[in-house]
């Protein structure tokens, strides 16, 4: 698992996706890693809610 932001990485993410495999590799990264990783995510959660939010606006013009 990288320890900077990947966004392709972040699309990759399944729903049904084993959740206990994933918390044994985020337990491996050091806290900097997942620090970097949640303000990694967080910034594209709220660009891409910025971008729905722009989108629903031009929609009504």
């Amino acid at each position: 698992m990288p320890s900077t932001f990947d966004e392709a990485s972040l699309r990759k993410i399944s729903s049904e996706r084993d959740v206990n495999i994933a918390k044994k590799r985020y337990m491996q990264l050091s806290k900097e890693e997942l620090v970097n990783r949640l303000i990694g995510v967080e910034k594209y959660a709220a660009e891409n809610q910025e971008r729905w939010v722009t989108n629903q606006f031009e929609q009504f013009k």
